[in-house]
């Protein structure tokens, strides 16, 4: 949050929607926005790395706005010291900024769990209703086992005002001070 929104409690989502995309090259096709240098992992359910700069891309879409969420991943990078990295960029709009949101480098095999709330904030940034996340890896090699994408939207329907056909009362209420113009 930022500071001016500080002492206001955290939003919080009250459905999750959960995506495991299918890791395998046959499937980059149809579940990703784009990929480059994989093929299937020839050890073991996944993608292996088979380009230096191996990339991909998935995209979440809500019909609700995301107000946080949280990626899992697990890549195994063998013997071979790679640098690994998630970038995210919030909305579907293509010249959307991306940020880093993780990174490791060495060998060996690294599971992370990666909170995305910061960079989905509602309160500092305009409500969005999907994102992008980017995975690359700098060498060929590593595999890429797990990939888990969990995403908290507002939908709240048992909390929204609901009108029928007729009159209807409303009431407004609101923390701002001085006079309200509805």
């Amino acid at each position: 949050q930022d500071s001016a929104h500080a002492h206001r409690p955290p939003y919080f989502g009250n459905s999750r929607f959960e995506y495991s995309p299918r890791l395998r090259a046959a499937a980059l096709a149809a579940d990703a926005i784009s990929s480059g240098g994989w093929q299937d992992d020839p050890d073991g359910p996944g993608l292996r790395a088979v380009a230096a700069g191996a990339h991909v891309e998935y995209g979440v879409a809500a019909a609700r706005l995301v107000c946080g969420g949280t990626l899992t991943l697990a890549i195994d990078r063998g013997d071979v010291t790679a640098r690994c990295a998630v970038e995210i960029a919030t909305g579907q709009a293509p010249d959307a900024e991306w940020r880093s949101v993780w990174e490791s480098e060495g060998p060996g095999k690294v599971q992370a769990v990666v909170p995305l709330d910061a960079l989905l904030a509602v309160r500092s940034d305009p409500p969005e209703f999907g994102y992008r996340v980017r995975l690359s890896v700098s060498e060929s090699g590593p595999a890429l086992e797990e990939l888990t994408l969990v995403t908290d939207i507002m939908a709240a329907p048992l909390s929204l005002p609901r009108l029928q056909l007729g009159d209807n009362k409303v009431a407004w209420t609101d923390e701002s001070p001085g006079p309200r113009h509805i």
